[in-house]
């Protein structure tokens, strides 16, 4: 299955690279990429990092709220690390659950204190993500062609999103057959059984949701800013709104694919968008790929390393050896 996913994200990528050369703008391209504005692109790489302090916001503020404080800086390791996981293998964003709740744990957190801030930070993903969607709709004019794919993306992502936390709420009312059944599935079942099992407490203190998905939403700007500036440093003048829906609707359309690294889909959904507001095919993908360098590709090798470091074992003393 991962396998045949993985064949799937490449072809998909290649499909989009061939099209942009059939159409003949690869001189084009070639010109704006030699142009490009060196200082422009380490603000982009500057503020990408900001993202990873956003994701430890939401964790750190659950752990706070359980009574089992952790270090900003310390949880921005994590979400390094969980970068990793998310992003190799497609699981609605529950994969990299596995490595944090272990890293956790190995600090003395409680599982289900640590599956709390992994459930708050899943579950505010997506209302901001769909809180996100909805101010395209009002902040855009999409053509009929974008408006169509917005309008796809939000249903199927609004199904996943119901679908995942329905499975995670309604687990432990399942018959314990189904429940074995459920935990067996390939990366996602000893998520969702972990999940299950935790205390929805977090869900139910309305200011700290709202602060959590506020967090995401702070993180959504982001990234929608370094996108930003990655055209800018090509030399594309590129309003925000048509930038913040090609950022809001790849993303979502990445996650709803369950693509490994959501290669193809979160390029097609980028160029769709930023062509349907005129700009070229092959710049608008030469932008989407340095995008996705600084949001998927710079961040691979520190992901790695941290994964190692947070999983290594700890002596008595709670010190990694």
């Amino acid at each position: 299955m991962t396998g045949a996913a993985w064949v799937f994200a490449v072809l998909a990528l290649a499909v989009v690279v061939v099209i942009v050369g059939r159409l003949g703008e690869i001189t084009e391209t070639l010109t704006l990429l030699r142009g490009l504005r060196t200082q422009w692109l380490l603000l982009a790489a500057g503020l990408e990092g900001l993202t990873y302090v956003m994701a430890a916001a939401v964790w750190q503020l659950a752990l706070d709220a359980e009574g089992h404080h952790q270090s900003l800086r310390s949880l921005v390791v994590l979400a390094l690390a969980m970068l990793v996981s998310n992003q190799a293998v497609p699981s609605v964003g529950m994969s990299g659950s596995l490595v944090v709740v272990e890293a956790l744990v190995r600090r003395g957190v409680p599982e289900t204190a640590a599956m709390s801030a992994l459930l708050l930070g899943l579950v505010t993903t997506y209302a901001a993500f769909l809180a996100a969607l909805a101010g395209v709709g009002f902040w855009t004019h999409p053509t009929h062609g974008v408006h169509t794919l917005m309008m796809g993306a939000a249903i199927a992502f609004g199904l996943m999103a119901a679908a995942v936390t329905s499975a995670v709420f309604g687990f432990r009312r399942l018959s314990a057959a189904w429940r074995r059944r459920l935990a067996r599935l390939p990366i996602v079942g000893h998520s969702v059984e972990g999940l299950a099992k935790v205390k929805s407490t977090p869900l139910r203190r309305p200011w700290l949701f709202v602060k959590a998905t506020i967090f995401q939403l702070v993180e959504i700007a982001i990234d929608t800013t370094t996108f930003g500036v990655v055209l800018h440093a090509m030399g594309l003048h590129v309003a925000a709104r048509t930038v913040f829906g090609a950022y809001v609707i790849a993303s979502i359309a990445s996650r709803v694919a369950l693509v490994p690294l959501g290669l193809g889909t979160f390029e097609a959904g980028s160029v769709t968008v930023l062509h349907a507001a005129g700009v070229p095919i092959g710049p608008a993908l030469a932008a989407t790929l340095i995008f996705r360098g600084f949001t998927l590709w710079l961040p691979m090798l520190p992901g790695l390393v941290a994964a190692r470091r947070v999983l290594r074992p700890h002596d008595g003393s709670g010190k990694v050896t």
